[in-house]
């Protein structure tokens, strides 16, 4: 597998334009890191200017916030065995617990306008920016890992992973900066993942996000991706609701709840 399986732009490489709706992103959402969905769809033209201008009302609003919540709020997840993790790696696991939720839905309710869904005019208030969490140490690339650690890395992704693991999950690459917490997770998921439990929990998950991504239709803003990119934005934003995020989102819920100081 390639060390970047799908296009992206990083965030040291974001310039421009990018690299200020990059920055917004951050700001916005109060995520220390841009997920990579956003910085897959900064490499169509057109594509990320586009949905960050039709999303960015609901998560300025604090409407994504809100219906994430209610989303982890509703998933009965099995309670993994606690493990010890160090602060940092905590914080790269509520960052990415955060954030995977607030673009599952929001991504959710841009794939249902992209399917011809309608939104309803509807002015949403602008809250106070959220406060910054943490700075995160960078994210490594894949092929800075040694080989050991990137094996576990590739397959702790294909876990759950019903489309061979094409989207690499950054959690996992992060976590590799603490390679013992990595055969912890594989630990502790494995068992979910060959009695069938684990894709139970990642298909109700899924369905539970369109749900309530239905009700951020009201408030979305009017910006669409041009003609010509519109293909390949749905196709961007269909795998990774329909895979790595919508993996992720449980995955990452329980790895972090079982995480204790």
């Amino acid at each position: 597998m390639a060390a970047e399986p799908v296009p992206a732009v990083t965030e040291a490489e974001a310039r421009g334009e990018t690299a200020a709706i990059f920055a917004d992103l951050r700001a916005t959402t109060g995520v220390a890191l841009v997920n990579l969905i956003w910085r897959h769809l900064a490499t169509i033209p057109g594509a990320l200017p586009a949905a960050w201008g039709a999303l960015r009302p609901l998560y300025a609003s604090g409407a994504v916030e809100e219906q994430a919540a209610a989303l982890r709020a509703a998933l009965d997840l099995p309670e993994l065995a606690p493990f010890a993790a160090p602060g940092p790696a905590r914080d790269v696991m509520a960052s990415y617990d955060t954030g995977n939720s607030l673009n599952l839905l929001a991504l959710s309710a841009l794939l249902l306008r992209l399917d011809g869904a309608r939104p309803s005019p509807a002015a949403l208030t602008p809250r106070p920016p959220s406060p910054p969490g943490p700075a995160l140490p960078p994210l490594p690339a894949l092929d800075s890992l040694a080989p050991e650690i990137r094996e576990r890395v590739l397959r702790l992704n294909l876990l759950g992973a019903t489309d061979g693991g094409r989207i690499l999950a950054s959690l996992y690459r992060h976590l590799a900066l603490w390679p013992d917490l990595l055969g912890i997770a594989e630990e502790r998921l494995a068992p979910l993942a060959a009695d069938g439990r684990l894709q139970t929990i990642i298909e109700t998950t899924r369905a539970l996000a369109v749900r309530h991504a239905a009700a951020l239709l009201r408030g979305m803003g009017p910006d669409l991706p041009p003609p010509e990119a519109l293909a390949a934005v749905r196709a961007g934003v269909s795998a990774f609701t329909s895979h790595a995020i919508g993996r992720m989102v449980p995955i990452g819920a329980m790895l972090y709840r079982a995480a204790t100081p």
